[in-house]
């Protein structure tokens, strides 16, 4: 997927994942990508005019939670974002990406978190 001459996300020979996530794109009017650790970013969300988007799309694979319940542990020597027994996101040995996006879900209020592709999404983004 790519806007111009830039390269957003590579699907490899997945033509099928990068048509679903086009759609996502658009169906959602995501307007900015953004990292968490760079580069192999630890964490990638997407926004709409500066804020989370918002809504359901048909069809989406998500995985909701409560961002009030959400904390950071140290689980077998990774830092990951989970909900109760519920890992969310895994940060291996970095606790400070692992707190920035703590903050990050919390503050923009994501309670999703969707992919394209499983195992090993090729795109994963946040919404409400």
């Amino acid at each position: 997927v790519v806007e111009g001459n830039m390269w957003m996300l590579d699907f490899g020979n997945a033509k099928s994942e990068a048509e679903q996530a086009l759609q996502i794109i658009q169906f959602y009017k995501f307007d900015e990508q953004c990292f968490v650790g760079r580069p192999d970013a630890s964490m990638e969300y997407w926004k709409v005019k500066g804020g989370a988007p918002s809504g359901a799309m048909s069809g989406e694979d998500c995985v909701s939670f409560n961002p009030d319940n959400i904390e950071v542990k140290q689980i077998d020597g990774s830092w990951k974002i989970v909900e109760g027994s519920h890992w969310i996101l895994d940060f291996g040995g970095n606790q400070s990406e692992a707190r920035k996006s703590l903050k990050i879900i919390q503050c923009n209020k994501f309670t999703n978190i969707c992919f394209v592709g499983r195992p090993d999404a090729s795109m994963t983004y946040f919404r409400k």
